[in-house]
């Protein structure tokens, strides 16, 4: 021996069961972290309850508690703001009208007619010339319903009408009336709009009407032609849209074709329509 201290023993190395532990440990630590920041991400980008009405469920490994102040942070650092209001949402197509619902076009409306008028022993085209009008003791009252039926020929707006007169005075008798009107719209005033009809159908009598057959040397129909000419206003500041109406109420033969030339009568009336 020589007396000098032994040299120095070089220093233990790990080994490899020890490294493959280290790096272990290293792995599932950078696992833990990166969880742990795609969970903060995660809560940030969707900070309320998941679609199916609970919380985000975090990702396997994320330890709970510090995902929403690590979000938090996160949101405060990052360079993209995170928007404070949820984004504009498409407004949704309309639903297409139904029928009788919302958002459809109602129906056309009924018009209850109430007129009255008296026999006038002249014929149709002298009452709508003004001339010389002789009047009878035969008034005939007449209650009906009509309603636009939406066709229109040229300006014309067509409409359907049935009505039921009752006769009193010499005539005791009834009678039934229908019929197409063909009607002329916007006339008049603004306040005060106006309209012109004609109207052709049936009449059809309980009996053969008295003073039909006296005019007619005895010989009369109950089935006659109809026909009619209007003109109605509306009354400004009364309910139901009302009107004032005019009308020659008209049976007729029609030129031999229902009874002889001469048949038919003609009642001057005027009465009131009311929108239902």
């Amino acid at each position: 021996m020589t007396g000098q201290p032994p040299p120095p023993r070089p220093p233990l190395l790990p080994d490899r069961r020890s490294r493959r532990r280290s790096r272990g440990g290293l792995a599932r630590w950078r696992r833990r972290c990166a969880t742990g920041v795609a969970a903060a991400l995660l809560a940030a980008a969707w900070p309320g309850p998941s679609p199916a009405g609970g919380p985000v469920p975090a990702a396997r490994g994320a330890q709970p508690g510090p995902a929403p102040a690590a979000a938090s942070a996160l949101a405060a650092s990052s360079p993209v703001p995170v928007p404070d209001t949820p984004p504009e949402s498409v407004p949704a197509a309309p639903s297409p009208p139904t029928p009788g619902g919302e958002g459809a076009e109602g129906p056309e409306p009924w018009d209850l007619l109430l007129y009255t008028g008296q026999y006038v022993d002249t014929i149709f085209v002298h009452i709508l010339q003004f001339k010389k009008r002789e009047y009878r003791h035969s008034f005939v009252d007449v209650v009906g319903l009509a309603r636009p039926i939406g066709v229109h020929v040229g300006p014309f707006a067509l409409e359907a009408e049935g009505n039921i007169g009752l006769h009193r005075g010499i005539q005791q008798h009834a009678e039934v009336n229908g019929l197409l009107v063909a009607r002329l719209s916007g006339l008049g005033f603004a306040a005060a709009p106006a309209s012109l009809a004609i109207g052709e159908g049936l009449s059809l009598a309980s009996a053969e009407p008295r003073l039909e057959r006296e005019d007619n040397d005895g010989v009369s129909n109950p089935f006659l032609h109809y026909l009619m000419v209007e003109a109605d206003l509306v009354l400004p500041g009364l309910p139901h849209r009302s009107r004032a109406m005019l009308r020659i109420h008209h049976r007729s033969g029609v030129f031999g074709a229902f009874c002889p030339r001469t048949c038919g009568s003609n009642f001057i009336t005027g009465g009131v329509k009311i929108e239902l």
